[in-house]
């Protein structure tokens, strides 16, 4: 018997290109790095100060990203997620901070979006795996609002700390961000990764972290 793992979180890319930003915003000196900036991928934002930082955080995309120092709270780094959903375009990250004099640091970073093609896959399935029988509504509303407000939640503490690992032996069985058309109607596109193992394989953290649903 084989049984389905599925687990969403972001992978650490590894990044082949750098942009500074061109605008003197002093005392902040902002670059980010990624494979590319399209929906689906991650891009690290590194924000260098002339003096200490307190805090920083990080606005873009109507969501908050929260930033970590490095040695001396002069350089601070954030992982800013674009979402498969992102339009193409010019957006601002906008950053707010504060010095230990608690003095507010304001600045802003353009990232130009660009759009991306991911695969699509057309299948013919039977009936109920496209629209589920009225008795299992109930169960796949409750499962989907714990999973949203799970999402919903923000922790400013980081856990995990560099790459992230498989979390089963083997390859990924499907393509994150991979579209599904199931007997002529599209379905949201695949918003995680998945991984096959045998019944009772244990399934390890891919990094550090706070384990929040197993189920």
């Amino acid at each position: 018997m084989i049984g389905h793992i599925l687990l969403g979180f972001f992978i650490w890319t590894v990044p082949v290109s750098i942009q500074e930003n061109t605008e003197k915003l002093e005392p902040l000196k902002i670059s980010h790095r990624a494979r590319s900036l399209q929906p689906g991928e991650v891009v690290m934002i590194e924000v260098q100060s002339t003096e200490p930082l307190k805090n920083l955080l990080g606005r873009i995309f109507e969501r908050v990203f929260f930033f970590y120092p490095d040695t001396g709270q002069k350089v601070w780094r954030g992982l800013v997620g674009i979402d498969l959903q992102t339009p193409p375009e010019n957006y601002s990250l906008q950053l707010e901070g504060m010095t230990l004099d608690e003095v507010p640091i304001r600045a802003n970073h353009s990232l130009k979006i660009v759009s991306k093609t991911f695969p699509t896959r057309r299948l013919t399935v039977d009936e109920k795996f496209v629209n589920p029988p009225q008795t299992e509504l109930e169960r796949i509303q409750k499962e989907s609002k714990r999973i949203r407000e799970i999402f919903a939640q923000l922790t400013p503490q980081r856990l995990w700390k560099g790459p992230f690992n498989s979390p089963v032996p083997g390859a990924p069985t499907s393509g994150f961000g991979k579209r599904s058309i199931l007997n002529g109607q599209p379905r949201s596109p695949h918003g995680g990764t998945d991984f096959s193992a045998g019944t009772g394989t244990p399934v390890r953290s891919p990094s550090r972290g706070k384990v929040v649903l197993a189920s």
